[in-house]
Formats: structure tokens, C-alpha cells, sequence
């Protein structure tokens, strides 16, 4: 079977992606491509230095950060002009399989592949991610949360004021493959011919939610998707995820503007009941308006300027204005 990876990568995380691509390559990929977003001067010299080292690996080199979905977009482009099938893996460049990882997927594609109808499949990261931890051990189907506002649901917001956190050391696996709705590109693996079905991604999104748009589509052209516990990431890179929230200095500007505004035009987007989706948007502002007058005394000039910024990236999202608006 001819697998071939696929990363993006961009600032200066070259100790992250070598990491990586030491282990794919342990684990038996035919080919590694990687997308090259603009990385720091030290990471892109490293980096050329270890693509001469193996002829598995080819760089796609870019002279401005294009975002994710801008990535994925070139390299799918460039594949779905090439004439021979192939599988590919998708990796952030701070995905480390574990060992066994690959070999999971491919026997967990063979069983699940009925006639002619190849399914999507995704490693499992439950160290990092609540939602594998949950589907695997409760039967949660992942996917998106229609007439939510900006992925804020207040049933399900006030059913997690009272739900335990799941351990990731500790909880029962009872559902080691898992039908889900929509997927992370960190840890997709399928055949081009699924890829193709679908289209490329929206550069528009740029970044964050981009890959959910983009795997909602195998869902609505009947694709079939499943979350294979079998194959493990770890996520090297620990500090994504866990800032100090939305008046944090420590908090992107720039994460949460594409975050929430993408976020935002997606739930609009799937929505079908005006009267859930507009209570969803009040409850969700209300939250965010307290949050800020609890942070205020605190740093004034912050959670004003947070504030400008989360009511332009709400606003673009409900109204579709998408692109690189944002300064990165």
C-alpha cells in the first residue's frame, strides 16, 4: 500500500517536525511531503538540509505563511493532478505516532471498506483532546453541533458545568472504532479518491475550522468516517490549547480572531433553526460581556481591545467575510 504524509509546517518548530518525520519514516511511509509555510530562517535551513538527506521527503516551500487551509489546499492540488491512486496521512508537524500507528490504519481501512465504499479514518489523540477521550469510551459521535453560535450550545454548555472530566490514563475503552461526523487534518487518512470526491479546502478560512468544513463534506457525500483508538498520536507541542483564555495576554490575538470568526460562519452555515441559533448567540455574547467585566479591573486596555476584536471576528463570520484579514 503507498502511503504518503503529509505536513505543514511554518515558524520555527524544526526539533517539533523532525521528530515527526523520523517516526513516520519508521513507520513504513512511501513518501513525506511537506508544506513549508514561511518558516523561520534556522527551521527552513534545517530543513532543506534534511530533505537531501532522504529521498522520500519533498518540501514545498512557500515565501508567506498561506494559513492551513491555503496548505492543504497547494498540496491537494498539486496530488489530485497526479494519474496513480494513492493513501495519504495527514500530520500537524507536533503529531508523533506511536509506534504501530500506520499499520493500525491500513488494517483498520481493509476491514472497513465494504465493496467499493473506502472509508476516512482518524488516529486517536485523546491525551489532547476531550472529545476522542469521550467518544471512545462513552460512544460519543463527534461532529458539529447544529444551530450552536460560534460552537457555543447551552445545553451542552450547562451539561458540562456537571459532567466529570474523563482521565486519559484511565478510561475504559469500549468503542476502539467509532463512527464520527468530522475530523482534525492531524491524523486523516484515506484514500486520494475520497479527497477527490470532495473538492479542495477553502483558503478563505485560512486558519482554524478549516478542517472541519472540509471533512463535513465526506459526511454529506456519504463517506464514511471513523476514529480508530488502535492508532495513537501524541501531541508534542503541549502549549497549544492551553493559554489563559480569551483576556489572556498570553492568548493569540490572532488565534482567536480566526477561531472565533471562522467558527462562527460555520455554525451559521449548517444551522436550520433560526429561533435555537439566535438564543445560542445571546447566551454565548452574555457569557463573553461577563467574562470581560470580571477581567476588567484587571487589565482595562486589554479586554477593551479584546473586546473590539471579538465583536469584528462575530461580525465577519455571521456576514461570510472570510480571507486573511487578520495581521499574522
Amino acid at each position: 500500500m503507498e502511503v504518503t504524509a503529509v505536513i505543514v509546517t511554518y515558524g520555527d518548530r524544526f526539533k517539533l517536525l523532525n521528530q515527526v518525520v523520523n517516526r513516520i519514516i519508521e513507520e513504513g511511509t512511501s513518501e513525506i511531503w511537506i508544506v513549508d509555510n514561511d518558516s523561520l530562517p534556522n527551521s527552513r535551513s534545517q530543513l532543506k538540509t534534511l530533505e537531501k538527506s532522504d529521498s522520500k521527503l519533498r518540501v514545498f516551500y512557500n515565501s508567506e505563511n498561506i494559513g492551513s487551509s491555503g496548505a492543504y489546499h497547494q498540496i491537494l492540488e498539486y496530488a489530485y493532478k497526479l494519474a496513480e491512486e494513492r493513501f495519504f496521512w495527514f500530520l500537524d508537524d507536533d503529531n508523533l505516532p506511536q509506534k504501530g500507528a500506520l499499520n493500525a490504519l491500513v488494517k483498520a481501512e481493509k476491514r472497513l471498506t465494504i465493496v467499493e465504499k473506502s472509508p476516512v479514518l482518524y488516529s486517536y489523540r485523546g491525551e489532547s483532546w476531550p472529545e476522542d477521550r469521550k467518544a471512545v469510551s462513552e460512544g460519543f459521535i463527534k461532529g458539529p453541533i447544529i444551530n450552536s453560535f460560534c460552537g457555543f450550545d447551552f445545553k451542552v454548555f450547562l451539561k458540562s458545568r456537571f459532567s466529570h472530566k474523563l482521565d486519559s490514563n484511565s478510561i475504559p475503552i469500549k468503542y476502539p472504532v467509532i463512527e464520527v461526523k468530522w475530523g482534525p487534518y492531524g491524523g486523516l487518512f484515506t484514500r486520494m479518491k475520497n479527497l477527490k470526491k470532495i473538492g479542495l479546502p477553502d483558503k478563505d478560512f485560512f486558519l482554524y475550522a478549516d478542517d472541519q468544513e472540509f471533512t463535513l463534506r465526506f459526511a454529506s457525500d456519504g463517506i464514511p468516517q471513523y476514529l480508530i483508538h488502535e492508532s495513537q498520536i501524541q501531541d508534542l507541542d503541549q502549549s497549544i490549547g492551553s493559554d489563559g483564555g480569551y483576556f489572556s495576554e498570553s492568548t493569540s490575538a490572532m488565534k482567536l480572531f480566526y477561531g472565533l470568526r471562522n467558527t462562527t460562519y460555520l455554525s451559521k452555515k449548517i444551522s436550520n433553526n433560526s429561533g435555537i441559533y439566535y438564543l445560542n448567540k445571546v447566551v454565548f455574547k452574555l457569557l463573553l460581556n461577563l467574562n470581560a467585566a470580571k477581567n476588567y479591573f484587571k487589565n482595562p486596555e486589554l479586554v477593551k481591545e479584546r473586546t473590539r476584536l471579538f465583536k469584528l471576528a462575530l461580525n465577519d463570520g455571521e456576514k461570510g467575510i472570510l480571507g486573511k484579514t487578520y495581521p499574522v
